[in-house]
């Protein structure tokens, strides 16, 4: 998963979770309000989060 992670999005753009046993890669593209992640498990399902601005101070 992470050499996938790195051709997709680029070299240290994401991070594992290992509590959650998640790998979560920020999007870019997002334009607010908040933040938004790309949450891949470990068969390879995803789905995707959104952080309000104060969950992100």
């Amino acid at each position: 998963m992470p050499q996938f992670l790195d051709a997709l999005f680029g070299a240290g753009a994401w991070s594992f979770d290992p509590t959650e046993k998640l790998w979560i890669v920020p999007d870019r593209t997002h334009r607010g309000p908040g933040r938004e992640y790309y949450c891949i498990g470990m068969t390879g399902d995803w789905f995707k989060a959104r952080l309000a601005d104060e969950e992100c101070a």
